[in-house]
């Protein structure tokens, strides 16, 4: 599904944040099906930026406190877990899989319109943790130049949070 390039949501100004404002533009797409998501799980490989995550659950250890304070409601601690396994994929991400790099973008993007939904400025705080050494920030520079050009729709994104 091609959407047009900005949404007229974004046009009226929903803010962006972080390093996605400065070239951020995604594209939309329906939710990933099961098998697509299992192969990118599959993909996400540990690398020495990876960090702690002691649980296994997608996310380092040092970020997992900082979501569960940043919100007593459940639907945001929710999508703000969502949003920060997306992010430490792309600090695992090995940029050799160009095939996977669609399955990535399309979850980061889902992740992210949620993620806008509930923000107080989580959002910024949150990439800050993740890409906090110099090579996490590295793939995250890596990851925002593969996304270049590409549109972001909100207004489909969003209805996808549900």
């Amino acid at each position: 599904m091609n959407l047009p390039c900005i949404s007229a949501t974004l046009a009226r100004g929903v803010p962006l944040f972080g390093a996605a404002a400065l070239m951020l533009a995604l594209s939309a797409c329906d939710k990933l099906p099961g098998w697509a998501a299992a192969m990118l799980h599959a993909e996400a490989k540990t690398s020495p930026l990876s960090g702690p995550d002691e649980n296994q659950d997608g996310i380092r250890d040092d970020i997992e406190p900082l979501i569960a304070k940043s919100s007593t409601l459940p639907e945001v601690i929710s999508v703000r877990t969502t949003y920060a396994k997306s992010l430490q994929k792309i600090v695992d991400f090995d940029f050799e899989h160009a095939q996977m790099l669609s399955l990535l973008k399309s979850e980061y993007s889902r992740s992210l319109a949620c993620a806008m939904l509930v923000d107080d400025g989580f959002i910024d705080r949150l990439d800050g943790a993740t890409f906090n050494t110099p090579g996490r920030v590295q793939q995250q520079d890596k990851f925002q130049k593969s996304i270049s050009g590409q549109a972001f729709d909100f207004d489909s994104l969003s209805r996808l949070c549900n």
